[in-house]
């Protein structure tokens, strides 16, 4: 079954409840309680960051998914070099999980930012761009990677057949 966040209205990553039992992701409670100490829901209060509960066997989960846990540039940097290495040479492979975590990335950027008109398009805007530029790099990247591998390929062949 699947909770929304009181806050942003999307289903919960990281669900965590205050102790009057409403729940919110993580992120967006966080920040809530760090401004205001009450709930954006019933308005009790006194709340603190130290009063989050989560269920830990919902952790031991998003360990293991690191799509959820690892949002952050420098996560993405690391995930795509361990996807290099360890790829079998498939493209389309890499490009879907490249794209899938620069999504999360650009989720944990919007939420972010303050959530006026004016500052939500220019960041669009300024995204937009950035992924245009990703996107040129990759697609200049990309065959010279492949270009790499068949070469190491066609050596390897070469080496191995002449044993």
């Amino acid at each position: 079954m699947s909770k929304l966040c009181l806050i942003c209205k999307s289903e919960c990553s990281i669900p965590h409840w205050l102790p009057c039992k409403h729940i919110f992701c993580f992120l967006c409670i966080r920040k809530h309680i760090e401004k205001r100490n009450f709930c954006p829901e019933c308005f009790k209060s006194p709340f603190s960051p130290a009063d989050l509960r989560t269920n830990q066997k919902q952790y031991n989960k998003i360990d293991k998914l690191p799509i959820l846990v690892q949002s952050r540039e420098e996560h993405l940097v690391r995930e795509l070099k361990k996807r290099r290495a360890n790829s079998s040479g498939s493209k389309s492979a890499l490009m879907y999980r490249y794209h899938e975590l620069s999504i999360n990335v650009d989720n944990e950027r919007f939420r972010e930012i303050p959530r006026n008109m004016d500052t939500i398009v220019r960041q669009l805007n300024q995204l937009e761009a950035e992924n245009k530029q990703i996107r040129r790099k990759i697609e200049k990247d990309f065959p010279k990677a492949f270009d790499v591998v068949n070469k190491l390929k066609l050596k390897y062949k070469k080496n191995d057949g002449g044993v």
